[in-house]
């Protein structure tokens, strides 16, 4: 175990202070709050990475899965997942805004 993972999880991982901390002490300008009407605009500047948790077959229930927004259009995001299933190669998915607001843990960055 280290850095609180559970045995059977992916090797591969981050913690969200890991890249916070990355970017102040590399002076990194970054954001990581966003009011609900500022997510499409903020995404026309950069993407964002946002942790999402509690769909099991998406994000996992024991531990949360970082994606990254690309788009906000009208009731939709777009966005990357990093750990798409290979059989399909559906890495561009979307979300519906209520889905995303309910799994979203709150935490996000953006690199400025």
């Amino acid at each position: 175990k280290e850095k609180g993972y559970d045995e059977d999880d992916s090797p591969c991982g981050v913690y969200p202070e890991d890249i916070f901390k990355f970017c102040v002490e590399n002076k990194i300008k970054f954001r990581m709050s966003f009011y609900d009407d500022e997510w499409k605009e903020s995404l026309k500047i950069a993407p964002i990475m946002v942790l999402l948790t509690g769909d099991e077959e998406e994000f996992g229930l024991r531990n949360s899965h970082w994606v990254v927004l690309i788009e906000r259009n009208k009731d939709y995001f777009t966005y990357y997942n990093p750990w798409y299933k290979k059989e399909n190669e559906e890495y561009i998915k979307h979300i519906w805004y209520k889905d995303f607001h309910r799994y979203y843990t709150g935490i996000a960055c953006q690199i400025l």
